[in-house]
């Protein structure tokens, strides 16, 4: 899709009539700001989808342009790097089906809302330290720059498994609150 076929996120195409000017102008710089946002936002999200397209061993060659030396070593912390990083996405994907399954079956509740919370932080916690702790080996064994672009490489990939999951995850439903006795408004 081009980009500029895309709807901006105002959810309008033009800013709300009103009889009051002050009003109008204000509804049309406010959408006319994210419609920038919007641009911007999808520029991103393509060359993201860009680089997933060309792979990611593809964007790695391509940015990181390593000589036959340092691929050896590059390819030889990458395998164990990408170990960990693979076991970490198995206990994810557990965690994102324990979810799902919770809460399309009506059972997540305060306690297992609670435990959820508590593993997806102990996950992200840990994909962070694991990316450190290869970002510290390649900047030992190769070069800073080239630890930092294999960090930036990583982390676009991320944000793009990201955006795709959290488009296809339910969001908590207002009924686990209501269900444990909560109302809106309440502290």
């Amino acid at each position: 899709m081009a980009l500029s076929s895309r709807v901006p996120l105002t959810g309008r195409e033009e800013p709300a009539s009103s009889s009051n000017k002050a009003v109008a102008d204000a509804d049309a710089a406010e959408a006319g700001a994210l419609e920038v946002y919007s641009a911007e936002f999808w520029a991103y999200v393509e060359e993201l989808l860009e680089d997933l397209w060309h792979g990611k061993v593809q964007t790695i060659h391509r940015v990181m342009d390593l000589s036959a030396a340092e691929a050896a070593s590059f390819w030889r912390v990458y395998t164990s790097y990408e170990k960990e990083i693979f076991e970490l996405g198995d206990r994810r994907v557990d965690l994102v089906q324990r979810f799902v399954t919770a809460q399309n079956g009506g059972s997540l509740d305060e306690a297992l809302a609670k435990e959820l919370a508590t593993e997806w932080f102990k996950l992200e916690f840990s994909r962070l330290k694991i990316l450190r702790k290869y970002h510290r080996i390649l900047s030992e064994e190769l070069s800073a720059v080239l630890a930092a672009q294999f960090g930036k490489i990583e982390h676009r990939f991320s944000v793009l498994v990201n955006l795709v999951l959290a488009s296809k995850l339910p969001l908590v439903e207002p009924r686990v609150a209501v269900a444990a006795g909560f109302t809106r408004g309440e502290e």
